[in-house]
């Protein structure tokens, strides 16, 4: 490990101290590990800016969930791993809003963070089919969602995406009101976005 990718292990581990995973009550610190290792094994060789990228998944939920800013991240590792994590960090908008927002921004992306997207995306997809923390309909519209952006993406690693398609093709979520499919053919993100607005 090198001494930057340390350091921005260290930053992402004192950030997310106090937080854990809904899914499992896991140290939240565990779920960027795992995009970071996700993004290192999918990295192209010729990639130059490889390591920050990498450094930038580790730090991928940081300026969203946590109070490390910006400056702090460029002032120890860089204004490219800054810009990475900027990317990839959803802004401050109502529920439906940010689900609609993340889908036209997948367009934009660069190739570093399409990668860190697509990792986090697989990270997650496994995590809600492995220990559901929604009803089954809910947990269908976010894989639903979770398509459309990869799907709007202008970068793909074929691995990653292979590993997405799967779940989608095969997932079985087992949630505590039935159990399903990864996404039902008759759900449209309409009908989820109407399901997550807040009743009255």
């Amino acid at each position: 490990m090198s001494e930057r990718l340390l350091l921005a292990t260290l930053l992402a581990e004192r950030a997310h101290r106090h937080q854990t995973r809904q899914s499992d009550g896991c140290p939240y610190l565990i779920h960027p590990l795992r995009v970071a290792q996700l993004v290192a094994e999918h990295l192209p060789a010729d990639w130059p800016e490889g390591e920050d990228v990498v450094i930038a998944a580790v730090l991928h939920d940081t300026l969203e969930d946590t109070t490390l800013s910006a400056e702090q991240i460029t002032a120890q590792l860089g204004p490219r791993v800054t810009a990475l994590v900027e990317e990839v960090t959803n802004p401050s908008l109502g529920k439906v809003d940010k689900k609609r927002w993340q889908v036209e921004h997948a367009t934009t992306l660069s190739r570093g963070a399409c990668l860190i997207k697509m990792a986090d995306k697989l990270d997650n997809l496994r995590d809600h089919l492995q220990t559901p923390i929604w009803g089954l309909r809910r947990t269908q519209g976010y894989l639903l969602h979770a398509r459309e952006v990869v799907d709007r993406m202008p970068h793909s690693s074929p691995a990653l995406r292979a590993a997405l398609d799967q779940i989608w093709a095969e997932g079985v979520i087992r949630a505590a009101d039935g159990e399903g499919p990864a996404l039902d053919p008759h759900l449209t993100l309409e009908e989820w976005y109407a399901d997550l607005q807040p009743a009255g």
